[in-house]
């Protein structure tokens, strides 16, 4: 050890010590980082082939196109997994658009796949980002855009001039809901369709309330959200859309700017085989459906909103809907109280319902209640349906439903089975009772006019899925009785009343009952009610 009075090296010294010492430590760290490479080697998942583990790290994407830190953090962990990550285009084909110099590095990596792009969620800056996407554009297969507002939609539409042939998946959507009421009179929406994307299959806007294009197009889904197009531009943007297949609209409709309900303009849907219509207003949803013409192998759902406060009056606006001509059977299904599913099928169809109505009480509504079983005001045709079916689900039947049944029963001038599933104890025996006063009454103000009996056509009522109650058998008796003595006056067809699935009916093994004629049949054999 030095002492005290031993005197101090030179700088030259110094620096040649220090010189030699960082060469010891430089070849020491090349030693260990050689040994840590071949022990990395050995290590059980780097001895997978390339291919596979390229494989595995393409499950560390963001499906939802979100900020990539998993396949950054992993490229970063040695150098085996930085050489295979980087060399593995499919890592690097969804972007985020946010960090410009980031974008950058994506796009060289990604090179020459097809790209996945994502903007609007960070505030991106978008002039840069389209400078530094600019040569790429021919390659970006989707594009999701969301935006705060409709300025920010339209900068975005002003510098991303370049087409994209190649994009097939659009998704845009404006966080603020507005009307068309909020923009200016020489608005002109950004031709993001026609100009960005003119070969784009698949369609998803969210509170774009403009049409997208207003040309056609080679779309084959398009689903729209939130606000709404008024009611004639929206049936234009459709009319542009014959490829179409799949159609979902979903939203609040600006209710006072729809106008005329009932304006000739039909859309063509022949490709068409799923369409869902989710609109609040009913008469709105309605007359949209009315306007869309598609095939009869579609599946069609339109699921609306019911308030007693509404006045179903508004459905006279409404043309009658095509596509019910030829549903001759339907099915009226109290789901709970609060909503009904309103079914219709072709004739002879097995398969699921062709167009479906599903009908949900709105929460204002001072009651629950929806409006008559036969609510004839609805723009079907009524007087096509030769099949209806009321599935109660044990629901009464109130005033209004057995006033609804008698004044509106004239409608049905071709119906030939009626049936009632799941009925409660008191709609057995009204059901009876109004059918009995209703094939006793006539149609017309005078005696001469005494000839037009309602449901002239009715051969079986069907009454099926209840508990058995000794009340039942005379209204439902005098109900055949009643139709049988106007059928040999010539007045109506023979009309039988079935009973099935019955819960301790007359006979106790619980088979099914027909009361025909004036006479029970069960299995071609006549026997007696009263006896059983």
């Amino acid at each position: 050890m030095p002492s005290v009075a031993d005197p101090l090296p030179s700088q030259a010294l110094l620096s040649k010590t220090l010189k030699s010492t960082e060469e010891a430590l430089l070849a020491l760290n090349q030693e260990i980082e050689q040994a840590l490479t071949i022990r990395n080697s050995f290590v059980p998942i780097n001895l997978l082939p390339a291919e596979v583990f390229a494989n595995i790290l393409t499950h560390l994407k963001d499906p939802s196109g979100g900020e990539p830190t998993d396949v950054v953090a992993a490229s970063h962990v040695c150098r085996h997994w930085r050489a295979i990550a980087v060399g593995t285009p499919q890592l690097w084909t969804t972007i985020a658009l946010a960090n410009v110099d980031l974008v950058k590095e994506f796009l060289e990596r990604s090179d020459p796949l097809p790209l996945h792009l994502s903007v609007g969620k960070r505030g991106a800056a978008f002039l840069d980002l389209a400078l530094a996407t600019e040569d790429d554009m021919h390659r970006v297969a989707s594009l999701d855009a969301q935006f705060q507002g409709l300025e920010d939609l339209t900068v975005f539409a002003s510098h991303f001039v370049d087409p994209a042939p190649a994009l097939r998946t659009l998704r845009l959507a404006l966080a603020t809901a507005e009307s068309s009421d909020s923009l200016e009179e020489d608005f002109q929406p950004p031709p993001i369709i026609s100009r960005l994307c003119p070969n784009v299959n698949v369609v998803s806007a969210t509170n774009l309330f403009f049409p997208l294009f207003d040309s056609r197009t080679g779309i084959t889904t398009l689903h729209l959200d939130g606000a709404l197009p008024d009611f004639v531009p929206l049936l234009q943007m459709l009319s542009h859309c014959s490829s179409l297949q799949e159609l979902l609209i979903v939203g609040e409709p600006p209710i006072a700017g729809w106008g005329d309900l009932s304006v000739e303009l039909d859309v063509d849907l022949p490709l068409a085989h799923t369409i869902t219509l989710r609109i609040d207003f009913m008469p709105i949803a309605l007359a949209l459906l009315a306007h869309l013409v598609f095939p009869e192998t579609a599946a069609v759902r339109v699921e609306m909103l019911y308030s007693s406060l509404e006045d179903t009056s508004t459905f006279g606006a409404v043309p009658l809907i095509p596509c019910t001509e030829k549903l001759p059977r339907w099915t009226v299904d109290w789901v709970s109280t609060y909503e009904v599913l309103v079914s219709g099928w072709t004739a002879g169809s097995r398969g699921p319902p062709c167009v479906q109505l599903a009908i949900t009480a709105r929460a204002d509504s001072h009651d629950a209640s929806f409006p008559p079983l036969l609510q004839c005001d609805w723009p079907l045709y009524i007087d096509n349906i030769t099949d209806l079916t009321f599935d109660l689900r044990g629901r009464p039947l109130g005033s209004t439903d057995v006033a609804g049944f008698y004044y509106y029963g004239s409608w049905f001038g071709n119906l030939e089975t009626l049936r009632l599933r799941r009925p409660a104890q008191d709609a057995v025996v009204c059901l009876s009772r109004v059918l009995c006063d209703f094939f006793t009454t006539t149609l017309g103000d005078s005696p001469e006019e005494y000839t037009a009996y309602r449901l002239p056509s009715l051969r079986k009522v069907e009454v099926s899925n209840f508990v058995w109650n000794h009340g039942f058998f005379e209204p439902l008796w005098n109900l055949a009785i009643v139709r049988d003595e106007l059928a040999r006056g010539g007045h109506a067809v023979a009309c039988a009343v079935e009973l099935a699935d019955v819960v301790g009916c007359p006979l106790e093994d619980g088979r099914t009952v027909h009361v025909a004629r004036a006479r029970v049949v069960f299995d071609g054999e006549e026997v007696s009610l009263a006896e059983s």
